[in-house]
């Protein structure tokens, strides 16, 4: 079934006004926005611009290089995901997006790209069962992961979300916006502590 590229473009749109008027409710501001058509080197390319923007306003050098792997992790998963679109839709189906706010105490990550439906019921376990574990749970589950090798038919095996989490040591919240009975627009939030 064919995306109505318009339809996305307003389902993005909305999306980051929606993270812009949250942000503005709890006094955080939005640090960064890039918009993405053309999925190739997005994490490495994106991680480099939002290091530079960090380092310009003088955070602190730990807290850049776990923005820098949650993106670059974030975008894998966007690039994985993403690749479940048919061959024949054009690279703006392929549209992304990611935001980070900030306030006193973190930052916020905001990514999202279109998933096929069938893809939502594995994200929101992994999420749940990621959001349910301490710090300590989830080391032995990224270990257990790693020792029985389960892939999915991704070629992955949760790693991407898991290492997300051990990363910034916070819970990840997910949300959906049904397209078609085919498609969805998916993203994740992870929020960063300065």
């Amino acid at each position: 079934m064919k995306i109505d590229n318009k339809n996305i473009t307003s389902i993005i749109e909305a999306r980051i006004k929606a993270i812009e008027t949250a942000a503005a409710k709890t006094n955080a501001t939005v640090f960064y926005t890039e918009l993405f058509s053309e999925l190739k080197g997005i994490g490495a390319r994106t991680s480099k611009n939002v290091e530079a923007a960090l380092t310009d306003q003088e955070t602190n050098i730990k807290v850049i290089r776990k923005i820098s792997a949650v993106i670059i992790e974030i975008l894998q998963n966007v690039t994985k995901h993403a690749a479940c679109l048919p061959a024949n839709q054009t690279t703006e189906n392929s549209a992304s997006f990611i935001t980070i706010t900030e306030n006193n105490a973190s930052f916020s990550i905001y990514v999202g790209n279109i998933i096929k439906n069938d893809c939502q019921e594995d994200i929101e376990h992994k999420v749940t069962t990621l959001n349910k574990m301490d710090e300590q749970e989830v080391k032995a589950y990224h270990k257990h992961i790693l020792r029985t090798g389960s892939l999915s038919e991704k070629g992955g095996a949760g790693l991407g979300y898991i290492t997300i989490v051990k990363k910034a040591k916070t819970k990840l919240h997910a949300n959906f916006i049904k397209i078609n009975s085919e498609y969805s627009f998916y993203d994740l939030q992870v929020d960063i502590n300065k």
